[in-house]
């Protein structure tokens, strides 16, 4: 018998459609909050959960076996949704169970079964349902183990006969071997769908009656390439009055001749040129700026096109994004960012274009027809334009059309998107600053592009080593950056921090592109500098925030020179005296330099030829370069002949004002003996002492000359292959193909839905029907799949473990091959994907490993050395053997480490975000709990904690001082730990709890009292929530008591039972554990957006009743389980900033 899986709305259909499938074995599992089974055997889950997807697969998994037919089994009766319903209801649970079933390898039939989705019969059209299209169309080209079908069954009420005629006829359905992908079931037929070719009559140029002398036309996508494209062809059919409706302005037309004379190639000098065109053909043109999906931005923007324009004549929505990524690594920001112009966007404009209207024609594509891999959304959002278009067409006035293209060769989100891919970003606005070419919005990121053509040259040209090779200056990418966050905030002062260098940039043959993006986070922007397109290899990272500190006050460099005496040296040629760079004529600025006891003073003056550069160069790069680089003779035992240092990184740059020609600079340097490192901080000021910038801990590392210019070892990627979308493109619509084929579609008044492609869609459906994996070549791609430029090369699985592991990180991470170095965090790893991952190799290997293992073991070489080949007997790992300490991030040798302590569940992958953002140099360990990995007993007590892990950091550290850091229950495990220390007469430089409740605090009632003290504290969310906290924690319990019910077990799989037996245990030992006073510092951060005994505590959380040394409090604006996610990551990370130079680790 087979094995059912019915996922239901209703539970009374899915005991009907179990009873239609008897004799096979049918698991039914219907709405509810959380997951877990029954008392009558069928199951409960939220189906907007990945975690509860995930566990009923895991439960059939390890009890009847995984499923081979999941039923999604959709309420017909409910009627058409909103969009914002169904895609939480319906969208959003089928990729989940997609994403769910990824994991294993186990050959799956998944069917939704729902209404409103073909009209056939007369019955009505349901747009929002039309959703599921995506991951039910997508599923299959990116899962080879998942086939998928969409069945479509009346929504009218039906009589006993004809309603049991049809149970019996999808029970049928369901069995049958079939490739239909889209069925429609009526008591009397069986539907498919087909795409039909069919030729449409060619129009004679010009004689387009579809538009009108005059008329007034709106297009949304307006700046758009094809929305453009159809703004010219109507143009040039009639003199008409054009309104283009775009998320980004153009510049202010007195601008447009400038921008044509900087850069008449750039995207925003092709808008302008398109626009004037466009005028110049008689027709008038205004651009509105609004988000299409925005009703409110909407309607405004119409109520502007009709004050000047009169009611509109015509509709086109061509606005659409794509952002292709596979199902297994998509997340829910980014599909509503792809669904919100096709979904939302085509619903506002039904909603406020109030005229009877010629026609509304709606830009839709062929992946609605063929579920493109990639593009669940993108397929999601199209299919639903296509019902939408169809069910319009039969309710209002004038024509609805929606066309299904293919992609256009030169034009559109397609060609868009290979040219991103390839060449990199072409921006659609100018910048201020001469080295940008400009940059582009993309919803709240910003991207600046940098060629280094023309004037910005120098750049490169410049700086170049004695082997030839051009290279960015690190001061360089300083100043682009300042350059990036200035664009709209003009002098303000800027701050830079967490600068780090990741690779060079090179001048290559060609043209090479520079991108930096700015993404809002809290109140500063992260930044990331890449170049190779959107795939290509981050350069630089930071975090850039107007510096609200004072300007400091003025140097004395009088007192500085009478202090550095030791040696003074007067450049004759203005050059650093190197052996390495060939310095251009910017670089010959240096005057004269001073040294001191561990300072210099370096003076410089930049040519006067070059003055004209620091109207923009705030901060100009040679100058800066010298200034901050130029008294390497500091670094003890330097010999400049021999040694190259190279930069790593900046902790802060700090920036006041612009830099004059004459500067004096004030350099301080530590190095760290041995390790090769040398640290420098450095204050700028003009000749009267006036500081314009101060930099602390510009870090430079000694390097191997020889290989100091190689792009670097880089973590190994596969990303979506950009040549399957260029061959895509090469059989693409021309423009010309595609505006005539508009005047055809439109000649024929009966078209609703029109596929226009330049393929067949039959015969393109086909292929990727038939597609199998692909062998992977030598080169090491696999269709569909490549590695990008400059990155290691693949390396094939070669033991039997390796090939087991490949498998499950394939299933699991959506990609069809992965090489033993590939990185399990890079290719779109988590610690939802690590559960699950775990728990695969329990079942394979027959070993359990905690979600920790992953830190030391991230690529599949390292992963296969900590299990057996299948078959192999796992040898077991004793306590002795066992040790708590995980590296998270291994720093330079002398650097005083920071232990992170896990809280009450023992897993320390929540510490990965920080390791990942803290300086490069500082080395991050966290302590893991004892029977993490469900191999050994809990830890009962505290003090029994603090006892292991104090002995497991003595291996990395014999003694102090010591840096801890405890989140939650970690930070009473870190009290004690450093409480214990000081008692042996050790030190414990910083002890930071995040977000930890002092045990007495936990363990005394709350009061009317403490209610009434900090109610206005609590959030307001915290509200809405307490009737469901009421019930579920209160009265529900109370309820089932008296009814005599108990709930079953909730199915968990093995890494999450050990998670729950590590946290009984440590809420135990918490609860025993009794706070001792101890004289040690504390740094204490709080969550705000807390519980209430939280909050009745007090920013210390209660610890100021023990702690007899200073306390530094901080609050971080977050729920206790976010305090790793940004925002507050950020805060945190400053507050360890603060706390780390006093521990004396500067």
């Amino acid at each position: 018998p087979r094995i059912w899986v019915v996922v239901a709305e209703k539970v009374g259909d899915a005991r009907k459609l179990a009873s239609a499938l008897s004799p096979d074995r049918v698991v039914i599992a219907t709405p509810g909050k959380s997951f877990g089974e029954r008392l009558d055997g069928t199951f409960r889950m939220n189906f907007g959960s990945a975690h509860d997807h995930a566990a009923l697969m895991q439960f059939m998994e390890e009890s009847v076996g995984l499923p081979d037919h999941v039923v999604f089994l959709a309420d017909r009766h409910a009627g058409d949704l909103s969009s914002e319903n169904t895609f939480q209801q319906r969208f959003l649970p089928m990729v989940n169970l997609f994403q769910a079933l990824g994991a294993s390898s186990t050959q799956t039939q998944v069917s939704f079964v729902g209404s409103g989705f073909s009209g056939v019969g007369g019955a009505a059209l349901q747009p929002a349902q039309s959703l599921m299209l995506g991951p039910i169309m997508v599923a299959p080209r990116e899962f080879d183990h998942i086939q998928t079908r969409c069945i479509d069954l009346p929504a009218a009420k039906l009589s006993v006969a004809d309603s049991e005629r049809l149970a019996t006829q999808l029970a049928n359905e369901l069995r049958a071997e079939t490739s239909d992908t889209i069925v429609a079931l009526t008591p009397a037929a069986r539907w498919i769908r087909r795409a039909i070719a069919t030729p449409l009559p060619s129009k004679e140029a010009g004689a387009a009656e579809w538009v009108q002398e005059d008329g007034v036309y709106l297009i949304t996508g307006g700046l758009g390439g094809i929305g453009l494209e159809v703004a010219g062809h109507l143009a040039r059919t009639k003199r008409v009055r054009l309104a283009l409706l775009a998320r980004e302005q153009l510049p202010s037309e007195d601008a447009w001749d400038s921008i044509l004379a900087k850069n008449s190639s750039s995207r925003a000098a092709a808008r302008i040129a398109k626009v004037r065109e466009l005028r110049a053909l008689g027709s008038r043109v205004m651009i509105v700026t609004g988000d299409v999906a925005d009703r409110a931005a909407l309607s405004a923007a119409l109520g502007q096109v009709r004050a000047a324009f009169g009611p509109l004549n015509g509709v086109i929505h061509a606005a659409g994004v794509m952002d292709d990524a596979p199902m297994m690594t998509k997340t829910v920001p980014a599909m509503l960012r792809v669904l919100s112009p096709k979904v939302a966007g085509t619903l506002a404009l039904d909603a406020t274009v109030t005229e009877d209207l010629d026609f509304m024609m709606i830009f839709s594509s062929v992946a609605s027809s063929l579920g493109l891999p990639g593009q669940v959304d993108y397929t999601a959002g199209n299919a639903f334009q296509d019902a939408f278009a169809r069910e319009r067409s039969m309710r209002a006035s004038g024509r609805t059309v929606v066309v299904n293209w293919n992609a256009w060769r030169d034009v559109g989100m397609a060609a868009s998107a290979h040219q991103r891919d390839t060449h990199g970003l072409d921006p659609s606005r100018p910048s201020r600053h001469p080295a940008f070419d400009g940059y582009s919005d993309n919803g709240a990121e910003r991207t600046f592009v940098a060629s280094f053509t023309g004037a910005s040259s120098w750049l490169l040209d410049e700086h170049v080593t004695k082997t030839g090779v051009a290279l960015l200056p690190g001061t360089g990418f300083v100043e682009l950056a300042r350059a990036a966050y200035a664009e709209e905030r003009g002098d303000q002062p800027i701050e830079l921090s967490n600068f780090e260098f990741m690779a060079p940039f090179r001048k290559e043959a060609g043209l090479q592109r520079l991108e930096i993006a700015l993404t809002p986070s809290g109140d500063a922007s992260d930044f990331v500098m890449r170049t190779g397109g959107a795939n290509g290899q981050p350069i630089v990272t930071g975090k850039a925030r107007v510096c609200a500190e004072a300007q400091p006050t003025r140097v004395d460099v009088a007192a500085i020179v009478a202090r550095c005496t030791v040696r003074d040296e007067v450049a004759s040629d203005n050059k650093l005296a190197q052996d390495f760079m060939a310095f251009g004529p910017r670089w010959s600025n240096i005057r004269r330099t001073r040294y001191g006891a561990g300072e210099a003073i370096v003076e410089l003056n930049l040519n006067s030829a070059f003055e004209g550069d620091l109207g923009d160069y705030k901060l100009h790069p040679a100058m800066l370069d010298m200034a901050t680089g130029g008294a390497q003779a500091l670094i003890p035992g330097i010999d400049l002949s021999r040694d190259f240092y190279v930069p790593l990184g900046y902790e802060r740059v700090r920036v006041f004002g612009a830099m004059p020609a004459h500067v004096f600079s004030h350099v301080r340097c530590t190095a760290d003996v041995g390790t090769g490192l040398a640290y420098f901080d450095v204050t700028l000021a003009d000749e009267a002492g006036n500081v314009f910038a101060d930099i602390s801990r510009f870090t430079m590392r000694r390097v191997d000359a020889s290989t100091a210019f190689a792009m670097g070892a880089s973590r190994p990627v596969l990303a979506v292959k950009s040549d399957a979308l260029g061959d895509a493109l090469r059989d693409g619509i021309r423009s010309a193909e595609g505006v005539e084929a508009l005047d055809r579609i439109m000649a024929q008044p009966s078209l609703v839905q029109v596929i226009a492609s330049s393929v067949d869609v039959n015969a393109w459906s086909a292929r990727l029907d038939a597609a199998q994996i692909q062998p992977v070549s030598e080169e090491g791609s696999v269709e569909g799949f490549e590695r990008l430029p400059g990155l290691p090369e693949y390396v094939a699985p070669t033991t039997g473990a390796e090939r087991v592991l490949a498998s499950i990180w394939a299933d699991l991470l959506g990609f069809k091959a992965v090489g033993v170095t590939d990185n399990f965090f890079d290719l779109g790893g988590n610690s939802l994907l690590g559960v699950r991952l775990f728990a695969a190799i329990r079942k394979k290997f027959s070993v359990s490993l905690p979600l920790a293992t992953l830190f030391e073991a991230q690529t599949i070489a390292d992963l296969a050395k900590l299990v057996a080949d299948p078959g192999q007997d796992v040898p077991a790992t004793s306590s002795s053997e066992w040790s708590p300490l995980v590296c998270l991030r291994p720093g330079v040798a002398g650097q005083t480490p920071v232990f992170f302590i896990h809280g009450s569940r023992g897993n320390v992958l929540v510490f990965k975000s920080f390791a990942d953002r803290v300086r490069p140099e500082q080395p991050v360990y966290a302590l893991q709990a004892a029977g993490v990995d469900g191999r050994m007993e809990p830890d009962q007590t505290i003090e029994v904690m603090a006892e292991r892990y104090l002995a497991a950091i003595r291996q990395v550290q014999p003694s102090g001082p010591y840096m801890f850091a405890g989140y939650s229950g970690g930070g009473v495990i870190g009290y004690e730990m450093a409480r214990r220390l000081r008692q042996e007469g050790q030190e414990t430089s910083m002890l930071m709890l995040i977000d930890t409740l002092e045990p007495d605090q936990m363990r005394r009632p709350i009061s009317m009292m403490d209610r009434f003290l900090n109610l206005h504290r609590v959030r307001s969310h915290r509200f809405l929530k307490l009737p469901s906290v009421l019930w579920k924690y209160t009265f529900r319990p109370k309820v089932r008591k008296l009814m005599g019910v108990t709930d079953l077990p909730v199915v968990r799989t093995a890494v999450e039972a050990a998670s729950d037996a590590v946290e009984r245990a440590y809420t135990h030992a918490q609860w025993a554990y009794q706070t001792s006073q101890a004289d040690i510092d504390v740094v204490v951060i709080r969550a705000t957006d807390a519980r209430m005994h939280f909050l009745r505590s007090g920013r210390a959380l209660g610890w100021d009743r023990y702690v007899k040394g200073k306390i530094q409090a901080y609050d971080v604006d977050a729920e206790h389980e976010l305090v790793f996610h940004e925002p507050s990551l950020s805060q945190l990370l400053a507050a360890f900033d603060a706390a780390v130079p006093a521990s004396g680790n500067a």
